[in-house]
């Protein structure tokens, strides 16, 4: 198999807004999220995410509950904005609102830093034409780290 990056490596962050952590706090601990409305994400197998951290190098998992629960990102953002919990994201989609102090984070030295996305394909000598060309613009678009196709353990 053959991988192209097609986006950088992704940071999941916590946020909320001040006036949630001026009424509840700030948890000092994933543990803590157990005390605390938590924004969570339905995946679309039904199930609702769990929240995942990183803890001496161990990998570290917590089953949040809240009274908002959807599958869009952009909710989870806005809900946090407007004080009604703690949004597990990622850091792009609220760096913004963090650099205007509408949302503030925690929990940083738990979360963790994830891979970003590929593109997978055969190692075939015959590619389709439409594949060779998304191939071919994926390496050169902007904004994406220089890494060209790098092959995968079978």
């Amino acid at each position: 198999m053959i991988a192209v990056r097609i986006s950088p490596d992704q940071r999941l962050v916590v946020v909320s807004s001040p006036s949630y952590f001026a009424r509840r706090g700030r948890p000092a601990h994933p543990r803590d999220l157990h005390d605390h409305d938590c924004v969570c994400l339905r995946r679309s197998n039904g199930a609702v995410n769990h929240w995942k951290f990183v803890e001496n190098g161990k990998d570290l998992e917590i089953a949040v509950d809240g009274h908002v629960v959807t599958n869009d990102g952009a909710v989870l953002v806005d809900a946090a904005a407007e004080g009604i919990g703690l949004a597990y994201v990622f850091e792009n989609m609220v760096s913004a609102l963090v650099s205007e102090k509408r949302l503030v984070r925690v929990l940083h030295k738990y979360c963790p830093q994830i891979p970003g996305y590929f593109l997978y394909y055969p190692s075939r000598l015959n590619l389709a034409p439409k594949l060779e060309v998304l191939i071919d613009f994926l390496k050169k678009s902007d904004g994406l780290r220089p890494s060209g196709p790098r092959r995968t353990p079978r």
